[in-house]
């Protein structure tokens, strides 16, 4: 899978993970393995400090892509309120 497909399906995850945030920006990413067509994956995120949060990308034990995402809060109206 190219890596910015998989950076697609982290930044979904972060944000599902993450509810009320969204991913601004990326301050560090490092992709380590490749991952092949119908292979799964986990993300799991560390809790966010100030405006970033770190994750890892793993497929079993085996690290593919690690990284710190900057983080901003989901406008108001993007929490379902009209103001």
């Amino acid at each position: 899978m190219p890596g910015v497909l998989l950076l697609g399906h982290i930044i979904a995850d972060v944000q599902r993970q993450l509810p009320g945030r969204r991913v601004t920006g990326i301050r560090k990413l490092k992709f380590l393995h490749l991952l092949l067509p119908g292979q799964r994956f986990t993300v799991t995120v560390e809790s966010p400090r100030d405006d970033a949060v770190r994750f890892m990308c793993r497929r079993g034990e085996v690290l593919l892509a690690e990284g710190r995402l900057y983080l901003a809060p989901l406008p108001d109206s993007a929490n379902g309120s009209p103001y």
